[in-house]
């Protein structure tokens, strides 16, 4: 595989189909420059090095995305009305009987894995505010 073939390969995969400025971005060098060197008529220096250091940072920024999205992951049999209560507590509602729906439709979106940011979402999306 040449460094066009590489170049194409991993933006394509990484990037989608528009890929080339992202790419171009991510590894300090125009956009023009990546035209040129997929025409064949320039040739960026240490592209392998470039490439691999900026899907690095991006493989750490991916992680730490989804160790935000997990910070409130919990099994479902954890979850108790107690938090349920909590949580629907934050909010005001029209009057009871939807409070005791929303109480209702939150302990039917446990799961085995439950996210506690859903369970608020539910919570919110029938409260006054």
């Amino acid at each position: 595989m040449n460094n066009t073939e590489k170049l194409m390969a991993v933006g394509k995969l990484v990037y989608g189909d528009n890929w080339q400025s992202p790419v171009s971005r991510d590894i300090g060098v125009d956009s023009r420059t990546i035209r040129y060197a997929l025409k064949g008529e320039r040739e960026i220096n240490h592209l392998s090095s470039r490439l691999k250091e900026a899907l690095e940072q991006k493989a750490e920024k991916l992680k730490s995305a989804i160790e935000i999205i997990n910070s409130d992951k919990i099994c479902g049999d954890d979850v108790t009305i107690e938090m349920i209560c909590e949580i629907a507590g934050r909010y005001q509602y029209p009057d009871e009987m939807i409070q005791k729906h929303v109480i209702d439709a939150m302990n039917n979106a446990i799961y085995q894995t439950t996210y506690l940011s859903d369970l608020d979402a539910i919570a919110r999306k029938f409260s006054n505010e």
